[in-house]
């Protein structure tokens, strides 16, 4: 069974597999193999070309190999596990057979999965399949809840707007069918429309950092319209204002 016929919507979008494997054959191996199935390859050969690589560059998922010159692989993934969670970048351990206590560690410091040698390759195809389908619904997922956060942010936005908005609209169309012999007074009802119009900027200014691509947590962009309601101090007027109609 060939990996597009397990997962055609995974060959779609070609994922990035970085093999580090520090054994030439093995390495070459694994590459002619995945590259057969409609997958992009990449390459290292050993723990640190691993951790540089990954400064640069972001794969789908990482196949490990466990014992490694200098850098072994449990150590890496621990690095790797300071930067990237289980959803964001699987990795998935390639280890001798009878290296039991390798992948007990090897998936309490954070892998998703692990694989014996000599590869299996359908069993690793099908490992492989599990952690990129779960990548995909958790992206899938965090999506859904971001366009959430957006409708009820911009629902908060609007209401924040309509309050100074209205409060505006109001002293204006007094001041224009009424307007104040009084500079005093006027200057005050312009004053606070100055006030009002500043916090529509603002609420703009929030809506645009919530729009914004850069990764802010959910949470945060919520707390950007959580603060305490404030309703505009609208001036009394005291003169009678003809109703329209």
């Amino acid at each position: 069974m060939i990996f597009s016929e397990i997962e055609p919507n995974i060959v779609k979008f070609k994922p990035q597999i970085l093999v580090v494997e520090d054994e030439p054959l093995s390495q070459d191996m694994l590459v002619r193999r995945l590259s057969s199935r409609g997958l992009r390859v990449a390459t290292v050969s050993d723990g640190q070309a691993c951790l540089d690589w990954l400064q640069s560059n972001v794969p789908d998922l990482v196949l490990l190999d466990v014992q490694m010159p200098r850098m072994g692989g449990l150590e890496v993934l621990n690095r790797i596990r300071q930067h990237f969670t289980h959803d964001a970048l699987p990795v998935i351990l390639v280890t001798a057979l009878g290296e039991s206590e390798d992948v007990v560690r090897g998936l309490e410091s954070g892998a998703n999965d692990y694989i014996v040698k000599p590869v299996n390759l359908p069993v690793l195809l099908a490992r492989m399949q599990v952690c990129l389908r779960i990548k995909y619904d958790v992206a899938l997922l965090m999506e859904a809840e971001r366009q959430r956060v957006l409708i009820k942010a911009l629902g908060e936005s609007c209401h924040q707007l309509a309050q100074p908005m209205t409060a505006v609209t109001m002293t204006l169309e007094s001041l224009i069918q009424q307007p104040p012999a009084d500079a005093n007074e006027l200057r005050q009802q312009l004053s606070q429309i100055l006030k009002w119009t500043s916090e529509v900027g603002d609420v703009i200014h929030k809506m645009q950092k919530v729009g914004t691509l850069r990764p802010v947590p959910y949470t945060e962009r919520i707390e950007m319209f959580d603060g305490p309601e404030s309703k505009p101090d609208v001036v009394p007027v005291s003169r009678d204002v003809p109703r329209k109609g």
